[in-house]
């Protein structure tokens, strides 16, 4: 399987901004029914949600202007663009885009080495500064820990099987989530491939999540892209991160009351009773009976 990667920060922020911008406070997000992954990512939404509010260098635009979102990814030195954003019954549909930028550095820097798999020779790191071994309960491989400067930790375990998407993030969330106890395992250092990444994950599973505003009109999301920049090497990791998200006015979320049927010409009328299939009455109403009625006068 090839590298996978998904980001679930910059999606959270950009529902967030959603709701700040164009949903109202009292916003409820829908998924669609029997989407178990539309379901998992609401309930991440709401877990998660404060906890990507108080992440320092994440920025984000909402806009009603797919160029000018564009314009701002290109800025920010994103490739993903979003389409034309459309307007369904008269009403202007919205987008927004979530981004980081972050680069940690080792404490110390690590020196050059190589790593050799199946006869070829890849280049790697060799790390021996401010990092721990731990392990995760019910899982066979140790995790070791490497600080940065900026506080943030980079965590790196053998992966026990070959997943992507929502499996993937399903997994890793259980990972860091799991209790991890420092061990006492001894290793000198960690020689640790040198990663360049540029991917652009699959969240179309996002496609379809409706959205109640405040006025309860629904809101569903149209587009879903995302575009996530990796790299690791001696000298510390930088990570870059785009989510965009645009929405369009629900189909039916604006009622729009059906044209009178205008009986402005003679028409027929006929009355059925129960029991029998003939009607009881059979008129031909022409211009001339046409006049205000009372039902007590008959």
């Amino acid at each position: 399987m090839a590298t996978q990667v998904i980001d679930m920060v910059t999606i959270i922020k950009a529902l967030s901004v959603a709701e700040k911008e164009f949903l109202g406070k009292k916003c409820r997000w829908l998924p669609v029914k029997g989407n178990a992954d539309q379901k998992f990512l609401m309930r991440l939404y709401k877990e998660f949600r404060n906890d990507v509010e108080a992440i320092k260098g994440l920025k984000a635009l909402a806009s009603k202007s797919a160029k000018e979102l564009n314009t701002f990814l290109r800025k920010n030195g994103f490739d993903i663009r979003l389409n034309p954003i459309p307007v369904v019954n008269g009403v202007q549909g919205f987008a927004v885009v979530a981004l980081f930028d972050r680069f940690m550095s080792w404490i110390e820097k690590g020196t050059e080495g190589k790593i050799t798999v199946g006869g070829k020779i890849y280049p790697a790191f060799r790390h021996g500064y401010n990092i721990s071994f731990h392990s995760i309960p019910k899982y066979p491989h140790t995790a070791v820990a490497l600080e940065t400067i900026p506080g943030d930790t980079v965590w790196i375990t053998f992966a026990d099987k070959e997943i992507g998407g929502v499996k993937l993030l399903k997994q890793i969330l259980e990972l860091s989530k799991a209790r991890k106890n420092q061990c006492n395992e001894r290793y000198s250092r960690v020689v640790i491939p040198e990663v360049m990444l540029d991917e652009r994950p699959d969240i179309s599973f996002l496609k379809g999540v409706e959205a109640r505003d405040s006025k309860k009109d629904p809101w569903i999301v149209d587009q879903a892209l995302q575009q996530v920049k990796f790299a690791m090497n001696k000298m510390g990791v930088r990570a870059k991160s785009a989510t965009a998200i645009a929405m369009k006015f629900g189909s039916f979320a604006k009622y729009v009351r059906p044209p009178d049927l205008v009986f402005d010409k003679p028409f027929y009328l006929w009355i059925t009773t129960k029991g029998s299939s003939l009607p009881i009455v059979m008129i031909y109403s022409d211009t001339d009976s046409w006049r205000k009625a009372d039902l007590e006068a008959l």
